[in-house]
């Protein structure tokens, strides 16, 4: 924890350095398949930076977010295409391969969803990723799920820092606090939704009634 608190303090401290770019697209790729690595809270940081004029042009700062969380996503998809089904204990028997099955019916039907959906859910995301590679999601289709999600992620995160900053323009230090706790907010909230939904389809899915007969 205190390494990641040195992270943020070092990323505030560069200002309206290109160097501030670097650190939030780095963080953003490591936070792909390394959650704990705190992409979000730099990249706000470095958003309130830049409404207060003092960090990097606000539109760089948004693509170079999007392209560090594009790629930690494709990292987190490609080890998941590594991973040898085989070898992961519970997935071998009958019931494992039922799991998979329906694993993947779910990404046929709602991938794009869950891929989207799961960026903003901090260990979320690694874990849908890392599925979708296992199970062998179409390349094509994760990328630009994953593409439009890095896109709306950076935005939203930048937008609320920026928001935070309109409000609050005297406390940097409160926009940012603000701003982090928003995006915490909506992380829940979308982690909760998911979790309803899943719960949902469990109870509608059809239970198959055994019948005994006397001979």
């Amino acid at each position: 924890m205190e390494l990641f608190n040195h992270i943020e303090a070092f990323a505030a401290q560069l200002g309206d350095s290109p160097w501030l770019l670097v650190v939030v697209l780095v963080l953003a790729v490591v936070d792909g398949v390394f959650p704990p690595v705190p992409s979000e809270t730099v990249l706000i940081t470095a958003a309130v930076l830049s409404a207060a004029g003092t960090g990097p042009h606000l539109v760089l700062l948004v693509l170079a977010a999007a392209c560090g969380a594009l790629l930690g996503d494709l990292l987190a998809f490609t080890l998941g295409r590594r991973v040898p089904l085989h070898r992961i204990p519970g997935l071998r028997g009958a019931r494992g391969q039922r799991m998979l099955t329906r694993a993947g019916a779910a990404l046929d039907r709602r991938g794009a969803t869950l891929v989207i959906v799961g960026r903003f859910v901090p260990v979320g995301r690694v874990g849908v990723n890392v599925s979708a590679g296992v199970l062998g999601y179409s390349s094509a289709r994760f990328t630009l799920a994953a593409g439009v999600a890095a896109v709306l992620w950076s935005a939203y995160n930048a937008t609320i820092a920026v928001g935070a900053h309109w409000l609050l323009g005297s406390s940097p230090l409160l926009a940012i606090a603000v701003g982090m706790l928003s995006a915490l907010l909506l992380g829940l909230a979308l982690e909760a939704v998911m979790r309803r939904m899943e719960g949902r389809r469990a109870a509608e899915r059809p239970t198959v009634q055994v019948r005994c007969t006397s001979a």
